[in-house]
């Protein structure tokens, strides 16, 4: 809910047009999240002919990692455009946004945003933190957030620049990892002959490399 009682959804956030994550300029499209989620819930475009179970990786990794992270992105590079212009109001200018970029990593609760799906790709690569619990990536972007909202407050924009490349930097890990992982569980699958299972893992897997395809390739592309 925003600060004047509106109710924000989930599709408005995939909707959303012309923020500042760069998501529609690689993909060439002005939705390019609610294209995604939309055609698996539907089953149409690439997800047409695709059962359920392939559909379903689409929905939740498209929901809750490939648009929140792109909001994430978006309000950290927001924070940082009204860090260029002056404006380190703790209400409404550079540090709002920067509470918001935190708000959509975490979520709620630890378990229903990209916070949890760092822990788990954490869990599987042995990269946890200390407590046995926490990635090592989760640690480090929060750190980061602390850093930068810091910067902010103090009107420091180049500390919060360099503070938005460390986080940035700790969410590329995390869906590395995701990648890496559901790649070599596709090439289990198929070398066990269970090609559903192949399918399901690629479609996990294609979902969370279209959140660091625009960041890998954009450049390259150009």
């Amino acid at each position: 809910m925003k600060s004047d009682g509106s109710v924000r959804t989930i599709g408005g956030f995939a909707a959303g047009e012309g923020k500042k994550h760069g998501v529609d300029t690689y993909y060439g499209t002005p939705t390019p999240l609610d294209d995604f989620v939309s055609a698996a819930l539907n089953g149409t475009g690439v997800w047409a002919g695709e059962s359920d179970a392939v559909r379903k990786q689409g929905v939740q990794k498209g929901i809750m990692n490939q648009v929140m992270i792109a909001w994430v992105v978006h309000e950290l590079n927001a924070a940082l455009a009204k860090a260029a212009d002056g404006n380190f109001d703790a209400a409404t200018g550079a540090p709002h946004n920067w509470d918001e970029a935190w708000a959509f990593y975490h979520g709620s609760a630890p378990g229903c945003g990209p916070f949890a799906t760092a822990n788990k790709r954490a869990k599987d690569f042995g990269t946890l933190g200390s407590d046995g619990e926490t990635a090592l990536a989760n640690e480090g972007l929060l750190a980061a957030m602390i850093e930068g909202r810091d910067a902010l407050l103090a009107g420091d924009e180049a500390g919060a620049i360099s503070a938005t490349n460390e986080a940035v930097k700790h969410v590329f890990i995390t869906y590395a990892q995701a990648t890496i992982k559901y790649a070599a569980k596709v090439y289990s699958d198929l070398e066990a002959g269970d090609t559903e299972a192949a399918r399901v893992h690629q479609a996990e897997g294609w979902a969370f490399f279209r959140i660091i395809e625009p960041t890998l390739w954009g450049k390259q592309r150009n």
